[in-house]
């Protein structure tokens, strides 16, 4: 049996079916962006954990909506140029990962008190959460922070830099990484410039440093560089594309790529789950289903489920909840 209940909502709509053990009148803030509503049932007297199912409703806004509303197209793109979207759902994934965390949070809080909880999730505070130290320096200091294309905000060297080939990203943090990556692109007299001798000098002389750092690099290929500043511990990479950062995580031994789907069955290759367990790992048993594949099974369920529905709510039929 599920702990949870879960449904979609859209702000100023209730959902169609309202949800078992939930008060009605502790619904909380509904945000004018996706919302995603669980609530946690209160612990019962028997040992058995109660169902609760919730219903969906559709829904008008999107992650690139957030990416819009939130701030992160107006930080993300050259300087000079048009705000750009992220090139994936980011704020889908982090608000369900926000999720999981509060369903966590909130079980283990029941453990103490035994009572359920609501728990509200939107996309927009999610994207605004997200966004870490860009909101946090508006929120504390006024600071509205604009487009640096791959500069970062307050560091310098980090992003991408030519090399005799291609691009490379360094991310140099401290004056001690910055010395060992002068003396290794053989310009150690640069850690002891005035022009760059800190953080804050740095930052202020971005553009003499990087010309002095192009001219260095461009003696060597990007794979040597890589090599070299990894070796004295300076954060540093390639810019792979997607099938190259498939290889390079299987060629660290990582292996990325999984079947899913149980021995003898239809197995499909697919992304690892990021997580492992010492002693129980992830299990893939089961691929994602072809058209109707599961139908019958669906069905079977529906037909052994009971229609529910509450005193003064929506019935829980397939009109009704349209």
């Amino acid at each position: 049996k599920s702990y949870l209940a879960f449904c979609n909502t859209r702000g100023g709509a209730n959902a169609p079916i309202m949800i078992p053990l939930m008060d009605k009148n502790d619904e909380g803030r509904r945000s004018h962006y996706l919302t995603i509503q669980f609530a946690i049932p209160d612990a019962p007297a028997a040992d058995e954990i109660v169902v609760a199912l919730g219903a969906s409703q559709a829904v008008a806004q999107s992650g690139s909506v957030a990416q819009a509303v939130g701030g992160l197209m107006s930080i993300t793109g050259e300087p000079d140029g048009q705000p750009q979207r992220a090139g994936v759902a980011m704020f889908d994934v982090l608000t369900g990962l926000h999720a999981a965390v509060a369903i966590l949070g909130a079980l283990h809080e029941r453990d103490v008190s035994g009572r359920g909880q609501h728990i509200h999730l939107d996309l927009l505070s999610c994207a605004l959460s997200s966004l870490v130290n860009q909101t946090t320096g508006y929120a504390a200091a006024g600071d509205n922070p604009q487009r640096l294309g791959n500069d970062h905000p307050s560091l310098y060297p980090y992003g991408p830099f030519p090399a005799a080939d291609q691009d490379l990203i360094i991310c140099v943090g401290n004056d001690s990484q910055f010395a060992r990556l002068v003396q290794t692109l053989g310009v150690p007299e640069l850690a002891d410039d005035p022009r760059f001798e800190s953080v804050l000098l740095r930052n202020q002389n971005r553009d003499e440093l990087r010309i002095l750092m192009a001219e260095a690099l461009a003696a060597g290929t990007a794979d040597h560089w890589f090599r070299r500043l990894q070796a004295v511990g300076v954060p540093c990479a390639p810019i792979l594309d997607i099938a190259q950062g498939v290889q390079r995580a299987d060629d660290l031994g990582l292996e990325p790529v999984v079947q899913v789907g149980a021995p003898g069955t239809r197995q499909v290759p697919l992304i690892r789950n990021p997580v492992s367990f010492s002693r129980t790992p992830v299990a893939y048993p089961k691929a994602p289903p072809h058209l109707d594949e599961d139908a019958a099974d669906v069905r079977a369920w529906l037909e052994a489920t009971p229609a529910r529905r509450h005193d003064g709510d929506r019935a829980a039929d397939p009109e009704a909840a349209r």
